[in-house]
């Protein structure tokens, strides 16, 4: 029972640390293919808008055309390629210093889009793209936690004209997460249930070799107590309760021994 406690507590504290590090891993890994998604989607609204609207060019601060049209009436677009894709998807215009949503896939609480709304000057995406730099990770919108992937938009002529964005809500991330831990803690207690059970078998399997030959010495040193001295023990063991049995089993002889020279001394006492 010792052995098993302590084979236990060792588990529990192995188990302890190894899913806290596999939940770590777990979640570097989801935040890796999200944003490998993200990337690829984003690669595809470029694609996608070309295809569909033309070459991008700004008209005027904060007016963007696809193919030398306005992008008026355009949303169906924008929504197809969210559906399709499973992102939220927005079309940003450079609008002097600001970069405004023309196109987007997000609504807010009462179902409107938040078209005419702006990316935020102080967040980590408006440096990178205002750098020309690609940004991924979170970022907040309109109060809602996002997974994020910002692109600048260049014209033919190479001039920064907007930012291609695709997002993935943090809840469904968290989803993807939760489903991921627990698969991970359904794993962890299979293979901890298995340990245990194996330890058990084995803690039990070792006390039975271990009390096994304990019990024969102790029902031999009873019946010598009750002056019987024909025991034989069968022990073969080689650790240290195996050498007990067999000192023991050296004492029998030497009482056999000693109860025949008593018994001859005793016939001869007797002849005297």
């Amino acid at each position: 029972l010792t052995l098993l406690f302590l084979v236990m507590a060792a588990l529990a504290a192995t188990s302890g640390i190894g899913l806290q590090q596999s939940l770590a891993v777990t979640r570097n890994i989801i935040d890796a293919q999200v944003q490998d998604k993200l990337a690829g989607a984003d690669k595809l609204l470029q694609t996608y808008l070309s295809d569909r609207l033309g070459p991008l060019t700004l008209a005027g601060d904060g007016v963007l055309q696809g193919g030398g049209k306005p992008l008026d009436g355009k949303e169906a677009l924008i929504d197809e390629f969210a559906t399709d894709m499973n992102v939220a998807a927005t079309l940003f215009a450079k609008d002097g210093s600001d970069f405004v949503r023309v196109l987007t896939s997000i609504q807010d609480e009462n179902g409107q889009r938040v078209v005419g709304t702006k990316l935020d000057p102080a967040g980590p995406a408006y440096a990178a793209v205002s750098n020309g730099q690609t940004y991924l990770g979170e970022a907040s919108i309109l109060g809602s936690a996002y997974m994020t992937g910002y692109t600048p938009a260049y014209d033919s002529a190479g001039q920064l004209i907007g930012v291609y964005f695709v997002g993935m809500p943090m809840q469904t991330v968290n989803q993807i997460y939760d489903g991921g831990v627990t698969s991970v803690i359904r794993l962890g207690g299979a293979l901890l249930a298995a340990v245990l059970i194996i330890t058990l078998i084995l803690s039990a399997f070792i006390s039975r070799s271990i009390t096994k030959p304990i019990v024969q010495v102790t029902d031999a040193a009873k019946q010598i107590a009750q002056g019987r001295f024909d025991v034989a023990l069968n022990v073969r063991s080689k650790d240290e309760v195996g050498q007990l049995a067999t000192a023991f089993q050296q004492t029998i002889d030497q009482l056999v021994n000693y109860q025949g020279y008593i018994d001859e001394i005793s016939d001869a006492l007797a002849h005297i």
